[in-house]
């Protein structure tokens, strides 16, 4: 039928259309990779396995990631995470050791790369750390009431401070996540002291070198970590209260007001630019 048109509508003619649209096609631009093999040498007689076989590699891993402390009950668990997630992790620790379960090292365990260090010594630190996209510093002690206070404080402020010291002084410094923690009312002085040692140095880090820093604050961590290949359940004192505050709710609503610490926190560790 005939073709009907408002008056203030322009319509152009198919051909102009079409010759519109072929070169609409040729200014788009795309910025996606492509893998370009070498040219084929002379006397290949067409076959492109050496050209292959020169082609460059294409790395599935996402970034390298340096645990302090990483073969600690929590560096570990870390580490383990990392490798799920495709990350290059490299465990830092000042035995260097390879942590063994109840049958032996893990599948993760092997894939990690165990180092030696020394979290008090800034140069073995930006050592380990020259060429890391980020930092985890997962060192500390429990908030015990018997450990000598100048202890606490070098073992949960100094040993994440040092760290942080030799990622600033980086000519990339790499992005960091500090585990902190959540402290109860009665931690010992020197715990205190410690950890808000430690997180006043990830603020500072964050905001002089403008690079993406986290403070994690869970409560009491538990699981099974090993001492060898003994396993030490942790999980065994806090499970009866875990499982009251999920069949409680009231209860566990009082709970988080009057003690957070108790409460588990769970944290993932997410690619992120």
């Amino acid at each position: 039928g005939p073709r009907v048109t408002h008056p203030s509508i322009k319509t152009r003619p198919r051909s102009q259309q079409a010759q519109r649209g072929t070169e609409a096609k040729r200014n788009i631009r795309t910025d996606t990779p492509r893998l370009q093999c070498p040219p084929q040498r002379s006397g290949d007689s067409g076959n492109r396995s050496a050209a292959l076989a020169e082609a460059p590699q294409l790395s599935m891993v996402l970034g390298k990631i340096v645990v302090i402390g990483g073969n600690g009950f929590v560096g570990s668990h870390v580490c383990k995470a990392g490798v799920a997630r495709g990350f290059d992790m490299v465990g830092l620790s000042r035995s260097g050791s390879k942590p063994q379960g109840a049958f032996g090292a893990e599948p993760w365990a092997i894939e990690t790369s165990w180092q030696q260090g020394d979290a008090l010594d800034k140069e073995s630190c930006m050592e380990h750390m020259k060429d890391a996209d980020a930092v985890v510093v997962a060192v500390g002690s429990p908030p015990l009431p018997f450990v000598d206070k100048a202890l606490q404080v070098k073992m949960n402020g100094t040993t994440n401070t040092v760290p942080l010291e030799a990622a600033a002084s980086l000519k990339k410094p790499p992005r960091v996540v500090l585990i902190n923690a959540t402290m109860p009312a009665w931690a010992p002085e020197g715990y205190v002291e410690g950890k808000r040692m430690a997180e006043d140095a990830a603020r500072s880090y964050a905001a002089e070198k403008k690079v993406a820093t986290a403070v994690l604050k869970p409560g009491v961590v538990t699981g099974t970590r090993y001492e060898g290949s003994i396993p030490i359940p942790v999980w065994v004192g806090m499970l009866p209260l875990s499982a009251a505050c999920g069949a409680f709710p009231g209860v566990m609503a009082r709970l988080r007001q009057t003690f957070p610490w108790l409460l588990e926190v769970r944290c993932r560790i997410k690619s992120s630019e």
